[in-house]
């Protein structure tokens, strides 16, 4: 199997034995049916033992402490103790995934994943790099996939590719902060306080705990991913500036199409226009406007490129108007899209 390899150590939480499961289900069965006669006990023993195989067969015993092989490949995730081969180990399908993050800790870092309903692994690293390498190549990095973190009285923070955005659903409230306007981030044991580039200071009540510090982990990288990327001059024919969006909409379709002389003289390269719309570095109105200008020119490879960046946003414009971008086809709907949401 091709893939990408990373060596860590499974923390896995104690649970009942597949085979005392089955030992427990197959008596609880056979005694509330014992009056049905015995074809009924001997049938309930027979699914409990198959039950057992079958547990042993999928689920195979990758205990507390051992030392993994972690395999991540395009569509599943293979644990296996080191040396060992891979034929016959956990398999966790990444489609099953559904966020991931990362805790520091003294000597090293831990990677949870979660799943549908909770969490699937817990895995140690030797450092914090190696940790967010691991998250980075299951698609579940801030670049890769927003995350949303729960909070006392109904407080969510999702931290995305281009921003955080901090909701309080009950009371109607949400704020989108650009990654770009945040100048430091500091934390105290129970809030994280965001310093933005305008001078004013943004605090996040998390109240402390597990989930505290891989929100502070999360914001952090996003930041840092954000600071180091590389930026190119800004783009101005990509803003909307005073346009409708009917208007913007509808000159950045001509510039893709490269009809007209003055759109023509202007015209950028696509692969610029893709770099930008991707780009979770760069502005919103860039990112649509990028967008806007690959609309004349978009296969079915390209809108799914845009459906992808446009769920790793965390930014509802951003999100909006590239879904929009990607999905729709006449100038009038996509417009009515980003009036809406702009």
């Amino acid at each position: 199997m091709e893939g990408r390899r990373h060596y860590g150590q499974l923390i896995a939480r104690r649970r009942l034995r597949p085979l005392v499961a089955a030992l427990i289900a197959t008596i609880a069965l056979a005694f509330f049916t014992a009056f049905a006669g015995v074809l009924v006990g001997v049938l309930a023993t027979s699914i409990g033992v198959l039950g057992w195989a079958f547990a042993r067969w999928r689920w195979p015993r990758l205990g507390k402490g051992y030392r993994v092989d972690a395999l991540v490949t395009p569509s599943a995730l293979y644990l296996a103790r080191v040396g060992s081969s891979f034929d016959h180990t956990r398999t966790i399908a990444r489609r099953s995934l559904r966020a991931g993050y990362v805790l520091p800790a003294a000597n090293g870092a831990f990677v949870v994943l979660r799943g549908r309903f909770g969490v699937v692994a817990r895995m140690r690293f030797d450092d914090v790099d190696a940790a967010r390498a691991f998250l980075d190549d299951l698609g579940l990095s801030p670049v890769g996939r927003p995350m949303t973190f729960a909070f006392f009285f109904n407080l969510r923070v999702t931290v995305g590719a281009d921003g955080v955005v901090i909701a309080v659903p009950l009371l109607r409230r949400k704020r989108f902060v650009a990654h770009e306007s945040i100048v430091d981030i500091e934390q105290t044991s129970d809030r994280v306080v965001l310093a933005l580039a305008s001078g004013t200071r943004y605090e996040i009540h998390t109240g402390g705990g597990q989930q505290h510090t891989a929100l502070v982990e999360r914001l952090v990288e996003a930041t840092r991913v954000n600071l180091t990327a590389e930026h190119a001059e800004p783009i101005a024919l990509l803003r909307q500036g005073g346009r409708t969006p009917g208007a913007w909409v509808r000159e950045l379709r001509e510039h893709g199409s490269v009809a007209g002389g003055a759109y023509r003289a202007m015209a950028l390269p696509e692969e610029t226009l893709w770099r930008v719309a991707l780009d979770p570095s760069e502005r919103p109105n860039h990112r649509i406007g990028a967008g806007l200008a690959l609309r004349a020119k978009l296969d079915d490879e390209g809108r799914a490129r845009l459906r992808i960046a446009a769920g790793a946003a965390a930014s509802p414009r951003v999100r909006i108007g590239l879904e929009a971008v990607a999905n729709e086809t006449e100038d009038e709907v996509v417009a009515a899209a980003l009036q809406r949401r702009l």
